[in-house]
């Protein structure tokens, strides 16, 4: 088989993908080998064991908020990039779907085909509203993990539960009583980031050339440099309403880094965000996050 794709790829010839990786992994899918190999399958993310891992995440990011503050956030935030997914196998999309209570269904080859409520017994707590700050690289290059996130805040936001019970729903509530019913899609917007084609929160472009005066300066920057929805029906709209919405209730921020080789100081984005968010809060919603 690979001599065959060898002498098919000197020959100009089309060369059938395939997935790449050992062979007892699922043998099946690579098996048999000389084929285009691909790095990924987007149903694959996130898989048990890194959903198990986002689990501890989300519980141990609400163990400190009530160590801190004595009750659970209704509101978090995240700050998401693409490594998430290529180096965790999508531990923070998990820690994301499950501090809203929800979590995968998995077909019989482990791919993930759907969503479900955790019920409200078994998972013991709120559900959490969480806002996600995605990174340019995340929407360009995984557009099945901005759609699994956007289906599970539809999910929770649709479900027959109490609002104290349930934080997703009673801040939909709030939205439509602020600005009136029929904003169907504007009320469910948790996922922003940068424009279509855009990359950066802003900030560091405005501090790398002392642009600013105030730290409200800054807060705007970030806000318009982040105020694009995605999702269902989206595609990056500019939604600065509900952008300003979201942040300024946010009580705690997070972000996962991967490698020990790194922290939050060593990366320009993380800092970025996690100071963005927590600007736009201070004046926005008069928070400290």
């Amino acid at each position: 088989a690979e001599l065959y794709g060898l002498v098919n790829a000197l020959n100009g010839r089309y060369i059938s993908p395939s997935e790449s990786g050992m062979p007892d992994d699922n043998g099946r899918e690579i098996l048999p080998t000389g084929r285009n190999l691909y790095g990924v399958k987007e149903k694959d993310f996130p898989g048990r064991i890194p959903y198990q891992r986002g689990m501890a995440l989300a519980d141990q990011l609400l163990a400190k908020y009530q160590e801190d503050e004595g009750s659970y956030p209704e509101k978090a935030a995240l700050n998401m990039i693409s490594l998430d997914i290529t180096r965790t196998g999508g531990e923070q999309l998990s820690e994301f779907l499950y501090l809203m209570g929800i979590r995968p269904v998995w077909d019989e080859k482990e791919r993930v085909k759907g969503l479900e409520a955790i019920g409200l017994e078994e998972l013991g707590r709120p559900r959490i509203d969480v806002t996600v700050r995605i990174s340019g690289v995340l929407r360009d290059t995984w557009p099945a993990a901005v759609k699994l996130m956007d289906e599970a805040v539809l999910l929770a936001s649709s479900l027959d539960e109490p609002e104290n019970s349930n934080y997703v729903k009673k801040h939909v509530r709030e939205y439509q009583a602020s600005y009136g019913e029929g904003l169907e899609r504007e009320k469910t917007i948790r996922i922003f980031g940068a424009p279509p084609g855009g990359y950066g929160a802003g900030v560091d472009l405005a501090l790398k050339a002392s642009a600013w005066k105030e730290e409200k300066d800054l807060a705007k920057y970030f806000i318009q440099s982040s105020a694009f929805a995605y999702g269902k029906e989206l595609d990056g709209e500019k939604k600065i309403r509900e952008f300003a919405e979201n942040i300024k209730d946010v009580q705690v921020v997070s972000d996962v880094i991967q490698s020990k080789r790194n922290d939050l100081l060593s990366c320009g984005f993380s800092l970025n965000v996690q100071g963005g968010i927590s600007l736009a809060a201070k004046y926005l919603g008069g928070r400290r996050v």
